[in-house]
């Protein structure tokens, strides 16, 4: 009778510990996927203090060695994208920078953005960027 008395209580053990783990979500697989979901990494953005992006290119297009930023020739500027607002105070994306009007990249100044170009100037010259249509 002892041995049968210990068998069931051992079983009632059990019994509970199992149903102590299922109410904490052990057994419970959307919590796991729940859980998976909120412990996402952050995006990692880079802050380059002030120098050189390891990104860009060192190379322009044309084959000459870039050594900074204010040796950039127009044909290195890659216009990405523009941004619109009503108020006509659009922003550009050139060479991953996001720019302004009066906004410098190299030794170019931005003058002007529409909808699909960007005016700048460099000295007394004028050059535009238009924005490439996707087809």
């Amino acid at each position: 009778m002892k041995r049968k008395y210990q068998i069931l209580m051992l079983a009632l053990f059990g019994v509970s510990l199992i149903a102590d783990f299922a109410g904490a979500g052990f057994f419970d697989s959307k919590s796991d996927s729940k859980q998976k979901e909120t412990l996402e990494p952050e995006p990692f953005i880079y802050d380059d203090h002030g120098r050189r992006d390891p990104f860009w290119p060192l190379v322009t297009p044309s084959g000459s060695i870039i050594t900074h930023e204010q040796d950039l020739t127009i044909a290195d500027l890659i216009l990405e994208g523009i941004l619109t607002e009503s108020d006509d105070k659009n922003t550009a994306i050139i060479n991953g920078r996001i720019l302004n009007s009066e906004d410098a990249i190299g030794s170019f100044v931005i003058k002007d953005i529409t909808a699909d170009t960007v005016i700048l100037q460099k000295g007394k010259q004028l050059y535009t960027l238009k924005l490439k249509k996707e087809d």
